[in-house]
């Protein structure tokens, strides 16, 4: 099957602020069946304050026309704030900067460690919704009442 090595996508999202779509490897899915097969995908997305968001995995399906990208296998959620989630498998809406996923995902921050038997990303990031039975582990060196 013919492949290309190194490929690299740029889009825009609905607010106009890039992203980039890259893997080890590319091959066309099945005659037909619009998408391509990713090995080893990172989609690299910078928010308009300046922050950014990594999605790692090891396998994953591209639909350019649609502006999604279905991850499975090790999938990685990477937030420059300090947090990062671990789940088998992630769809995501490139163009309106959601991603979901109903697998269970564990992940832990500057201020704990969570976990739960799904997740909703909202917002390129900023609000993340853990569905199911969930947990949250808070460290208490970082959490502060208010007076």
């Amino acid at each position: 099957d013919p492949s290309m090595v190194n490929p690299r996508y740029l889009g825009f999202d609905e607010e106009n602020q890039a992203y980039s779509i890259t893997a080890d490897l590319a091959r066309k899915l099945a005659v037909g069946t619009p998408g391509v097969e990713l090995e080893m995908p990172k989609a690299d997305i910078t928010l308009e304050d300046g922050t950014w968001l990594v999605l790692t995995a090891k396998n994953g399906i591209f639909r350019q026309a649609k502006n999604t990208l279905d991850l499975t296998g090790a999938v990685n959620l990477f937030h420059d704030s300090g947090y990062e989630f671990q789940t088998k498998e992630a769809k995501s809406d490139l163009k309106k900067g959601l991603a979901r996923g109903s697998k269970p995902v564990r992940g832990q921050g500057p201020f704990g460690e969570m976990q739960g038997e799904g997740f909703r990303l909202i917002d390129k990031g900023k609000t993340i919704v853990f569905t199911g039975k969930s947990k949250l582990v808070i460290y208490s060196e970082t959490w502060k009442l208010p007076r």
